[in-house]
């Protein structure tokens, strides 16, 4: 995190960045007087909204990226507590079994929270120095960055609390990450190729079976950067992932508990 700032400032301190981002807000608002909409005398706003469009691009690549590495980061935790030497210890506590995993999974997800807040707190003040908008939008992406970490890693906790291999539980994490966002386009593509209708056929229903008991990513991204840019957004795929993140981490802790060793 403390690499990208540094990165990212230097690139924001580039005299020429700067000159052709004040010049495309300048011509932007040239042309919003040449359509007839009332012109600002503030050129500070333009560039905000600029900056806007770029931060709501940056957000998903940054999601993308810290979800990716997170999982990377945070998977042993779940089956390091199941070496043997390490389970017989916790076994031995007067504490339910439940909320090792719980705990674990609470762990992790403020782990990265504080990560995400410190890349995107420090990429905002390099901006903000940088080109005088201080315009605080791109922290809303905070939260959706954390969900949607969450609700891969609760995926990742239940395969790995099936199979006790870290290294399955990243793959299949980093997988269903990956896929989430083409299964209901291909799913769709397929049923008009193959079937030859527009009605729901067999990819369409699997492709939405899917969209509804995996955490929804893609929306969570669209909803990251409508918000960012200042548009409406559904709640829809906050209270999906958020409620498939409590079932998971429950069929986690159950299965756990149900586990001889």
């Amino acid at each position: 995190s403390c690499i990208l700032i540094l990165i990212a400032f230097m690139i924001f301190q580039m005299s020429s960045l700067k000159q052709n981002f004040n010049s495309l807000a300048s011509d932007t608002i040239n042309n919003m007087g040449k359509n007839g909409v009332k012109r600002g005398n503030n050129v500070d706003l333009i560039g905000a909204t600029l900056l806007e469009y770029i931060w709501a691009i940056s957000a998903r690549f940054l999601a993308f990226v810290t979800v990716c590495i997170g999982i990377f980061a945070t998977a042993n935790l779940t089956t390091s507590i199941m070496e043997k030497g390490t389970i017989d210890l916790m076994l031995s506590k007067p504490i339910p079994r439940w909320m090792y995993i719980t705990g674990r999974y609470i762990g992790a997800s403020a782990i990265i929270f504080v990560q995400v807040c410190f890349l995107m707190v420090g990429l905002w003040l390099a901006a903000a120095i940088s080109f005088g908008s201080w315009s605080p939008k791109l922290l809303l992406s905070i939260p959706y960055i954390t969900l949607s970490f969450m609700g891969i890693y609760a995926v990742v906790v239940l395969i790995a609390v099936l199979s006790r291999s870290s290294a399955l539980s990243i793959i299949v994490g980093i997988t269903i990450y990956i896929m989430i966002g083409a299964v209901i386009p291909i799913g769709n593509w397929l049923d008009k190729t193959i079937g030859g209708g527009d009605g729901k056929g067999f990819f369409s229903v699997i492709a939405d079976v899917v969209h509804w008991t995996l955490p929804q990513m893609n929306d969570l991204a669209s909803n990251m950067s409508e918000t960012i840019i200042g548009h409406d957004v559904s709640f829809a795929p906050i209270l999906v992932t958020s409620g498939l993140v409590i079932a998971y981490t429950a069929l986690s802790s159950w299965s756990f508990s149900r586990k001889e060793f």
